[in-house]
């Protein structure tokens, strides 16, 4: 992702309406790797669990 910017806004404007939601953005070594970058995130937030691609919660 190059532009996360609106991404940012919507969790932005859900955490404002009381939603516990967050954006994580990977580094560079992991960016053209799906499965890589859904670990970092996982290392870096474990108590959170991982949904499909697309899911709406």
């Amino acid at each position: 992702m190059l532009d996360d910017n609106l991404l940012n806004d919507l969790v932005d404007e859900a955490q404002k309406e009381g939603r516990q939601v967050n954006c994580h953005t990977p580094g560079s070594d992991v960016l053209g790797n799906v499965e890589s970058a859904a670990e970092s995130y996982q290392g870096s937030f474990p108590d959170l669990k991982r949904v499909s691609a697309g899911a709406i919660v």
